[in-house]
C-alpha cells in the first residue's frame, strides 16, 4: 500500500508541475487548487519518507520559511503569489537536503528563460506576429516572466537528480 502511495503522490508531483508551468505559461496564473494538491501530496511523500516525526516537522518549517521568503517576493513585486505557493509546495517534495539544489536551479533555469523570451520579444519578425496574437501575453514586451516554468522545470530536475523526498524508492542510483 506504501508503494502505491507513494506512486500515486509522484504523479500527482510531477503532473502538477507539468500544469502549473502550461497554466503559467498561458494565463500568468497559477490556481491555488492545483498547488494545493501538490503541497497536498508532498506533505504525504515527506509523511512517507521521514525516518521520525522530528524530520517531518523540520520539513514542514522549511516549507512554511520558504512560503514566507514567496509572500515577501510577492510583497516586493519580484514573484507573483501562485510562484511563491508553488515554490514552497515543490520544497516540501525537496526536502531539507534539496531545497538549496531548488533554489539554484529556479534561479539558472528562470535566468535562461527570462534572457530567451526577452530575446524573442525583440526579434523583428515578431512584431507581425504579436499585431496577429495581440491576445497572447507571453508575446508581449509590457508582460513579466512566467517564473512557475522555471519553479516547475527545477522541480522536475529535482526528482530525476534524486533531490526530492521520495526519488530514491523509483529511480536507480
Amino acid at each position: 500500500m506504501t508503494w502505491f502511495l507513494s506512486l500515486v503522490c509522484v504523479v500527482v508531483y510531477l503532473g502538477g508541475l507539468l500544469a502549473a508551468a502550461v497554466w503559467d505559461l498561458t494565463t500568468y496564473t497559477i490556481p491555488n487548487r492545483l498547488v494545493a494538491v501538490i503541497a497536498a501530496a508532498g506533505v504525504a511523500a515527506a509523511g512517507m519518507a521521514a525516518p521520525d516525526l522530528r524530520g517531518f516537522a523540520v520539513g514542514l518549517g522549511l516549507a512554511f520559511g520558504v512560503l514566507t521568503v514567496g509572500a515577501l517576493l510577492f510583497a516586493i513585486h519580484i514573484w507573483g503569489a501562485g510562484d511563491a505557493k508553488l515554490f514552497a509546495a515543490v520544497s516540501l517534495w525537496t526536502g531539507t537536503f534539496g531545497t538549496t539544489a531548488l533554489v539554484v536551479r529556479t534561479a539558472v533555469f528562470g535566468g535562461v528563460f527570462s534572457l530567451v523570451l526577452l530575446m524573442l520579444r525583440r526579434l523583428p519578425f515578431l512584431k507581425t506576429i504579436r499585431r496577429k496574437l495581440s491576445g497572447v501575453a507571453l508575446l508581449s514586451s509590457t508582460q513579466g516572466v512566467p517564473y512557475g516554468v522555471a519553479i516547475a522545470a527545477a522541480g522536475i530536475v529535482a526528482f530525476f537528480s534524486h533531490d526530492t523526498v521520495l526519488a530514491g524508492a523509483f529511480l536507480p542510483h
